[in-house]
């Protein structure tokens, strides 16, 4: 069990520039792999390099968030932008992104900034929708051999938020506080089934692996890399498809990706016994090469699911 005690959100000191720079390229490995193209990959590195955090340093404010001695969160506020948000993956869906937001918005507020904005990646508009930005155009990036980055250019009025939250009333070294409120969040769901909005997917479909037993519960996700790979590893001849979907009722943690392999759902991956509702499809994710979607067949062949 995490020890909230031992974590403090903190301004950025020069030392922290090459702990900063690591934490973001492990965490776009582990999150942009698979959403985005390699050169679009390798972009993001580069927009979040060593120099440039130092450069939003002098320009601007950075803060990070330290748990025991090591930098597990940071974000930036530069003007009126904010920018280089990233949890370490281990330390993802506990509520840390949300207090990062929370102080630079605050600080935003404070300094007379009566709307911040940023650009928002495909597998956090979700998180950032939640929380009030608004899209205002899909923009795209050519980065080279025929690969594009494509994202969303956002904003959020502050001159009307509510004062006196708890990002307001703590000191900026206190601790952070472990909430996660999965209602709040967008789910998806990868598959082959030909599906509209008002559809519902149940349970008692067959496994995707193993025994292709009858399963109990239907799956869902709140991160665009595992529907992907849901809808690229389902059985069936048509196509993949990822919907956005609604669970009607409670949901937990999938076994299969959390206690049995990534302690604390790093994946944001749930389960439910009840159905899930289809309101909506993505229609511009990216997949993943023959080659590593025959990888992942050949890794998960004879494992079993647990759907007990």
């Amino acid at each position: 069990m995490t020890d909230w005690s031992d974590m403090r959100l903190r301004e950025f000191e020069t030392p922290d520039a090459p702990p900063v720079t690591s934490l973001i390229h492990r965490t776009i490995d582990a999150c942009y792999s698979g959403v985005y193209a390699p050169r679009a990959v390798a972009f993001f590195k580069d927009y979040h390099s060593f120099d440039r955090i130092r450069d939003r340093d002098a320009t601007g404010y950075v803060l990070v968030v330290e748990h025991r001695g090591a930098i597990i969160a940071t974000g930036s506020l530069v003007g009126n932008e904010i920018t280089g948000v990233f949890v370490d993956p281990a330390f993802q869906g506990l509520g840390i992104g949300a207090h990062v937001m929370d102080e630079l918005e605050e600080v935003a507020h404070a300094a007379g900034i009566t709307a911040t904005a940023l650009s928002i990646s495909r597998p956090s508009r979700g998180f950032y929708e939640h929380r009030g930005y608004r899209v205002l155009e899909s923009r795209s990036i050519d980065v080279g051999g025929g690969e594009h980055l494509d994202y969303w250019a956002a904003e959020k009025r502050l001159q009307d938020a509510a004062r006196g939250s708890a990002a307001a009333q703590r000191e900026r070294s206190g601790p952070v506080a472990a909430i996660e409120d999965v209602s709040l969040q967008r789910f998806y769901h990868g598959t082959r089934a030909d599906l509209k909005p008002g559809d519902l997917i149940e349970a008692g479909r067959t496994s995707n692996y193993g025994k292709r037993n009858t399963t109990t519960y239907v799956y869902l996700t709140a991160t665009l890399d595992a529907a992907t790979w849901g809808a690229e590893l389902a059985l069936g001849e048509g196509p993949g498809r990822i919907y956005i979907v609604e669970p009607t009722g409670p949901i937990e943690d999938d076994p299969n990706l959390t206690d049995k392999k990534f302690p604390g759902n790093p994946t944001k991956s749930y389960r439910s016994r009840e159905p899930l509702r289809v309101t909506g499809e993505i229609t511009d994710w990216q997949g993943h090469s023959p080659e590593t979607i025959q990888a992942m067949k050949d890794s998960i062949k004879g494992l079993e699911p647990i759907d007990d």
